[in-house]
């Protein structure tokens, strides 16, 4: 038994200059027809890779695929089609040719120039920064699937349709050494998991907006600073050794708490789900004690939810106020049995729960 989310995420554009992080990494990537940008956002570094193409390049393309954790880079200079795949592996930054003109395509590097057919390949040697990052699973669907090109996501504005890019890329972040700092973009996110801690559901969701607008630029690129004076955030000194990588990382985790949260010997099931937030699938979504659940929710209601306990034990399922009792079963075939709000479930490691006809 499973719930599907149909979503796909790779946001894209095709504006010259735009940037957006390498999943699975700390590094951002500044995208131009002939020059690309590397910055690691955790550590003072930095490098460039210059290509040598002519333009003006038509359909110019930089795609961040959350799927795969990778990125894409394409378009159609005068010399002709040319396609590049970039990932992070355990030695470096890894540059694939996928697809080059008939002559090749020659790129710069430490002014060193070299010639790169199609399915060759560039490794930029780096120190290991982290231990090898798993592939996100997660998936987070409110019912948005519009085109997924960026520029025209920000002119929407939509919280609905931005949250699951930035609880996706937020999974595959390294891990980060803690930060308790509060200062620029972080104050908003400060304010946004108060809400939370109160239940303030009919407020988080504008909180939630207010920080993406204030802290993220590019393909969400996390900043702590609004380089965009929109006065949202006060005018004062950000650390020079506090990375906006934090800001990513504590807004993926506050998404995730709308829908789920944990305490000892209770699961709480969309504990603050926001009023926009209507109807939409979580899936994938791995607890503390090695639980996999997949939630569903329509009209502001639990649906369906399937658990794949990680550990035997009896648990307190704390759901929204209205739901009075469910419906519980091992297979869908199964008759099943009827749960009042506040029993106890027994959750059996290596058996499945399915969880329905939620009734007010």
């Amino acid at each position: 038994m499973q719930i599907k989310s149909a979503l796909r995420l790779h946001p894209f554009s095709h504006f010259p200059g735009a940037s957006c992080l390498l999943p699975g990494s700390f590094w951002k990537l500044t995208a131009f027809p002939t020059l690309l940008v590397f910055e690691n956002l955790y550590a003072q570094k930095r490098f460039e890779v210059k290509l040598d193409l002519q333009g003006p390049v038509r359909d110019f393309t930089l795609e961040q695929d959350l799927e795969r954790g990778e990125i894409h880079l394409f378009g159609h200079s005068v010399q002709g089609y040319f396609r590049l795949r970039i990932t992070r592996s355990e030695k470096g930054i890894d540059l694939h040719f996928e697809k080059t003109p008939e002559e090749g395509l020659a790129y710069a590097f430490k002014e060193k120039q070299q010639l790169a057919t199609s399915k060759a390949a560039l490794q930029i040697p780096l120190e290991k920064e982290h231990a090898p990052i798993a592939a996100a699973q997660t998936r987070l669907s409110l019912g948005v699937h519009k085109a997924q090109d960026w520029d025209l996501v920000i002119r929407r504005g939509d919280l609905a349709e931005i949250a699951p890019f930035w609880m996706r890329l937020a999974e595959w972040l390294p891990p980060l050494k803690e930060e308790k700092r509060s200062v620029g973009s972080l104050r908003v996110l400060e304010a946004c998991e108060k809400l939370v801690l109160s239940g303030a559901k009919e407020e988080i969701f504008s909180c939630l907006h207010k920080a993406f607008v204030a802290g993220f630029k590019g393909i969400m690129i996390p900043r702590l600073e609004d380089d965009q004076h929109q006065g949202i955030l006060p005018d004062e000194k950000i650390p020079s050794d506090l990375s906006s990588l934090h800001f990513l990382k504590r807004g993926g985790e506050i998404l995730r708490s709308l829908f789920f949260q944990e305490k000892e010997g209770e699961l709480l099931l969309l504990p603050c789900l926001p009023p926009e937030f209507s109807a939409g699938r979580l899936v994938g979504l791995h607890s503390q004690t090695g639980d996999l659940l997949d939630l569903e929710w329509s009209k502001k209601l639990l649906r369906r939810v399937i658990i794949h306990p990680g550990a035997t034990r009896e648990v307190s399922l704390s759901l929204q106020k209205a739901i009075r009792s469910f419906r519980i079963r091992h297979h869908e075939k199964e008759r099943g049995k009827r749960v009042q709000r506040g029993e106890k479930v027994l959750l059996a490691a290596g058996t499945t729960l399915l969880l329905d006809r939620f009734e007010k």
